[in-house]
């Protein structure tokens, strides 16, 4: 099997063992439902069973900036409970909160917030029965590095202002931390490097979790930082677990390039094993890097049965892969207005300007795809449009939307590029539903319609205006959206039905 082990836009991956399964978490930044869970019997396969984040009156996100929300989860269970520590970023700082949970299914409770707003937390539950906090600090009055606290295990807030235990070997943005026990030392393992092309993991090693910290003699342990741009990049942001037969691995998130210096589908899942050398230092054999196998884990195969991409859960819901943009007002999303349809309305919001637009996201997971929607937007109601987004954020972004104006109708491919906008292509329409359709390979994106005959390409969007590197400071991955827009007050509603997205190729 190729690398990656969770395709797609989950950057930040937690992991953690209950017997012979295993959990993982990962970031989600502005997109809710938020901090998703998957589950795994063999670190192979994975499948994803809910989202801590799933409740508006838990968070508001209404206030979020792009690429902030969500950071980096550390997830941990303990004495038969789980716990998830995180932190959302607003524009005025970083707070961070801890969830609980008895089942990773959920519920999943409100957040408790631990007393100290900085980035990056993880969880400590030591053999003495402390708790203890690792985070990392950036604030403009204090060193970079890793900083420590203890919780109070009643109330999970901090005891004390936490306390610098290792500034990391010399790499910017010292982040991610993870402590864990192993052969009498307490080790650290530090994400450095920033999350793009210097990215790397490092670690420490102490008697005592508050240090003194010695830096292992061959960090980072784990870097692709040298390797050319074909293999994987930015790797790091590692957390370690062990399996049932005591091997160990690292769970850690990288990005591949679909062209030239270019990833459209954000931070990826990967894994590798972790040993261990003489003299008591982890190694990542042979090189400490990351290349496109994923090595053998000896545990016993268990794959889940194989889901059909869609719109639906079994229960009749949205599918539990279908995030939305900082919230998602009911009254604006029904799935019993038709049999076998999404309805969206409108409701006078913007998918480019509203900070909770009517848009549904399903993260693209593979450069070579075809996604394909039934959509009926023919009803009265005020002027809008709605249609299928290749989407990066609300200022990166195409549009492949149908435009209602009066009783006219047409097709139209607008683009979102920065501060320039414009609508590239457009062609009159007939009474619908119609059916549209995006290909993506490494180079393009194609648009197309349904006619009698076959496909029409509309128009075509270059990958390389809808990925990280053609934005500000950004940290997410291309999604691909159904949305419902309106210039006015009143209902808007469009419909959709069978969607489908299949890849072509990894």
């Amino acid at each position: 099997m190729k690398q990656p082990i969770i395709p797609g836009f989950y950057p930040d991956p937690s992991v953690c063992r209950v017997g012979s399964d295993f959990y993982l978490a990962c970031s989600s930044f502005e997109y809710f439902p938020g901090l998703p869970i998957f589950h795994s019997r063999d670190l192979i396969h994975w499948r994803q069973i809910g989202h801590v984040l799933d409740r508006s009156e838990q968070l508001d996100l209404g206030r979020v900036h792009s690429s902030r929300g969500i950071w980096a989860p550390a997830l941990r269970h303990h004495q038969g409970k789980f716990y998830l520590v995180t932190t959302c970023m607003f524009p005025e700082g970083g707070k961070q909160l801890l969830f609980t949970a008895k089942d990773p299914q959920g519920p999943w409770s409100d957040p408790v917030e631990t007393g100290w707003d900085t980035a990056d937390p993880s969880l400590f539950f030591d053999e003495d029965g402390r708790i203890y906090l690792p985070c990392c600090r950036r604030a403009p009055t204090q060193p970079q590095g890793i900083y420590l606290s203890e919780l109070d295990p009643g109330t999970f807030r901090i005891r004390e202002e936490p306390r610098m235990i290792w500034e990391g070997s010399g790499g910017s943005y010292p982040e991610g931390p993870h402590l864990f026990r192993r052969g009498g030392w307490i080790y650290l393992l530090v994400a450095e490097g920033g999350t793009q092309g210097g990215h790397m993991e490092t670690v420490a090693r102490a008697l005592t979790p508050w240090g003194p910290y010695e830096p292992c003699p061959y960090n980072p342990i784990l870097t692709n930082r040298h390797i050319q741009r074909e293999t994987w990049q930015g790797i790091g942001h590692a957390d370690r677990v062990v399996d049932p037969n005591g091997k160990e691995w690292l769970f850690l998130h990288g990005y591949r390039y679909a062209k030239e210096f270019f990833h459209p589908l954000g931070r990826e899942v990967l894994l590798t094993p972790l040993t261990w050398s003489g003299n008591g230092w982890p190694t990542i054999e042979p090189d400490g890097t990351i290349r496109d196998e994923v090595p053998l884990t000896g545990l016993p195969e268990h794959s889940w049965p194989m889901k059909k991409s869609g719109l639906f859960s079994p229960d009749g819901g949205l599918g539990i892969e279908w995030v939305s943009l900082r919230g998602r007002k009911k009254d604006r999303y029904r799935t019993d207005r038709k049999p076998d349809t999404l309805s969206l309305n409108g409701a006078g919001l913007s998918l480019e300007t509203s900070p909770q637009p009517t848009a549904v996201f399903h993260r693209q997971q593979h450069f070579e795809f075809v996604a394909e929607v039934l959509i009926d937007f023919s009803s009265t109601g005020p002027e809008g449009s709605a249609g299928l987004t290749i989407f990066y954020d609300q200022e990166h972004h195409y549009d492949f939307r149908i435009m209602r104006a009066g009783s006219g109708l047409c097709l139209e491919l607008y683009r979102r590029i920065g501060d320039l906008a414009a609508v590239t292509h457009r062609c009159p329409l007939e009474t619908g539903p119609w059916r549209l359709r995006v290909r993506g390979n490494r180079h393009f994106y194609s648009f197309s319609r349904a006619v009698r005959d076959g496909w029409k390409e509309l128009g075509t969007g270059r990958i390389e205006y809808v990925c990280t590197e053609a934005t500000p400071v950004s940290f997410t991955g291309v999604m691909i959206g159904l949305f419902s827009e309106s210039q006015g007050a009143g209902e808007s509603w469009a419909d959709f039905r069978e969607f489908s997205y299949r890849p072509e190729k990894a």
